[in-house]
């Protein structure tokens, strides 16, 4: 009985339960019927109000719009660095010593080269400076003394060699002289000796023609003695006038003929030869001795004529006389040509022989000259070498002397001094800081995207907190081609602090403008949507309608992006509430 009720009280609460669902599936069924009922109310409604052309603002979707406007658009690199000396040095010894004195206080502003302290210095090297300076002074003043010197050694030997010269010139104007002379000489004899072969020749013409006629007188063709005559005629004439059996030949033939001998002196008479004459004088004794043989033959017949007469035989006694002192002439004319060749040998031999001499003579002169300047300049190439080592020492002692004054290796601001006067300064430690922060130098790290976009010398805009309303430019002068450790590329700008505005240390914000365009149409990246691939956007009409157009643009930065075609100057697009919205649909827009 129990158990019965039980399962009654489990069935009765089932019952419940499932009715209990039922009632909220109608309450909630309801609720949804009835809100579509007052949406589909609320848009009629709209749709009525919009045709009667009564607008209710509040029923439109509120969207934010931009104008187009063209803009100049910049791609900027930035960064932070800290603002450094372009030139930071430690000034240091170069020998150790005490500081006697710092010319500089911390802060002030030293120049290149300038002295900012002074070492004491060793007296020993002070002294040794002294000695050396005297050693050069007198190395110098024995080269001035070795030059002078040596000038006239050298001037002297020049003296000398242009005196031979002289001499040389004038023996070769003598040896030109003698050799004309010569020449004129010989000249002279020969034609002396032309003139008596001719005249020899003529006693010889005139003694032919004296025995022709005697012969034809006395002397019978056929008898022995006219035969004899016949042929020493012959002869004598062959030699005498060139022509051969003309023994026979009475006066009248002989006296025209003009060669042999007798032609030969015409022919030299007219072009004159040496060589001529000398062949003519060797060539007319043997005439001669024929014609004086002729002569010899006919005085010897004339004897055993008794038909001859005294006065005959005398004729041929003086002829055969004139041809004995044309032979004797001959003789000494060529014994003259012998002399004045001989002679002329002589004197050219002797010119020649003063040539030669003053030749050597000039040799040795030029020779000796050549000897005095090598020693001039071996002693003053000695000389100077003194002089240099001279000068050696001094440098040598300067430049320890000169460690003990201090330079500025850079212009700049003594930032501080490490030691003080009176203290030791030691050789390659540290005395002093000098920075140069005329110009500040600022290093940055760039990615590898960003370093591609700047080159040595770009500009790059600086801003430090000091100055939050100013801005300072300045230019890159260092791009590294190595990447850090980081990955990223070093790069240096510097600035100009000359007016000292800049202070070393400080943080400075780097801008760096890698890209400028103007007149560029840029849109909000979020304004455009794609769909098939191509590009849209929302533009909103004079009468607040939207309009979708088509357009294609290219990225600017990772939220802009340039307008190629699509758009243009003065249109408004939608840039929020731009989702789900459709061609001529009214909004209101939101001008930004």
């Amino acid at each position: 009985m129990a158990e019965t009720n039980k399962k009654h009280n489990n069935s009765k609460a089932l019952i419940i339960l499932i009715s209990v669902l039922i009632l909220f599936g109608l309450f909630f069924s309801y609720a949804s019927i009835a809100k579509k009922k007052s949406s589909s109310l609320t848009t009629l409604e709209q749709s009525t109000e919009i045709d009667k052309g009564e607008i209710n603002p509040n029923l439109l979707i509120s969207v934010k719009t931009q104008k187009i406007a063209p803009q100049t658009i910049t791609n900027i690199i930035s960064g932070s660095g800290l603002t450094q000396p372009i030139e930071q040095v430690k000034v240091s010894p170069k020998m150790s010593g005490k500081v006697i004195a710092i010319y500089f206080d911390e802060g002030d502003y030293v120049s290149q080269g300038q002295v900012i302290a002074q070492l004491e210095q060793d007296q020993t090297l002070v002294v040794s400076y002294e000695n050396a300076k005297t050693n050069l002074s007198i190395a110098q003043t024995n080269l001035e003394n070795i030059k002078i010197s040596t000038q006239k050694d050298i001037e002297a030997a020049r003296a000398t060699v242009e005196t031979i010269k002289t001499t040389l010139e004038n023996a070769k104007k003598s040896l030109a002289n003698v050799e004309e002379t010569n020449k004129q000489t010989i000249r002279n004899v020969e034609e002396n000796a032309l003139n008596v072969a001719n005249n020899a020749i003529s006693t010889a013409v005139n003694a032919i023609v004296t025995a022709t006629d005697l012969q034809y007188k006395y002397f019978l063709e056929g008898s022995e003695a006219g035969s004899r005559i016949i042929d020493q005629k012959a002869r004598a004439i062959l030699l005498v006038l060139g022509e051969p059996n003309a023994g026979k030949w009475i006066s009248q033939f002989i006296i025209p003929l003009n060669g042999g001998l007798k032609g030969r002196i015409e022919d030299a008479k007219t072009s004159f030869s040496e060589e001529k004459i000398d062949k003519i004088l060797i060539d007319i004794e043997p005439a001669l001795q024929s014609v004086k043989d002729l002569l010899i033959e006919i005085r010897t017949d004339l004897e055993k004529e008794p038909r001859a007469l005294a006065s005959e035989k005398t004729t041929i006694d003086a002829m055969r006389s004139n041809i004995d002192l044309a032979l004797n002439n001959i003789s000494s004319s060529i014994q003259s040509i012998a002399n004045a060749k001989l002679a002329a040998v002589t004197a050219k031999d002797a010119a020649q022989s003063q040539i030669k001499s003053a030749e050597k003579q000039l040799a040795s002169a030029e020779a000796t000259l050549e000897s005095v300047k090598s020693k001039a300049e071996a002693q003053i190439a000695s000389a100077e070498g003194q002089i240099t080592i001279a000068k050696g020492q001094i440098n040598s002692i300067e430049a320890q002397l000169g460690n003990t004054t201090i330079f500025s290796p850079a212009s700049g601001i003594i930032n501080r001094w490490l030691v003080s006067e009176g203290e030791m300064a030691f050789a390659g430690n540290p005395m002093a800081e000098i920075v140069n922060t005329q110009i500040i130098k600022i290093e940055l790290g760039l990615a590898p995207s960003d370093v591609v976009n700047v080159s040595l010398g770009k500009e790059a805009k600086v801003s430090l907190s000091a100055y939050p309303e100013k801005e300072f430019t300045g230019r890159i002068y260092y791009i590294s081609s190595l990447a850090d450790s980081s990955g990223k590329f070093p790069i240096k700008i510097q600035v100009d602090n000359r007016r000292g505005e800049i202070k070393a240390g400080v943080v400075a914000e780097v801008k760096i403008i890698t890209q400028e365009e103007n007149n560029v149409l840029a849109i909000p990246k979020e304004a455009v949507f794609s769909q098939n691939g191509e590009e849209y956007i929302y533009v909103v009409s004079e009468d607040n309608r939207v309009k979708i157009k088509q357009i294609k643009t290219v990225p600017i930065s990772s939220d802009k992006l340039k307008v190629l075609e699509g758009l243009e100057t003065g249109e408004e697009i939608i840039i929020q509430g731009n989702l789900n919205l459709e061609e001529d649909q009214l909004v209101t827009p939101q001008n930004k």
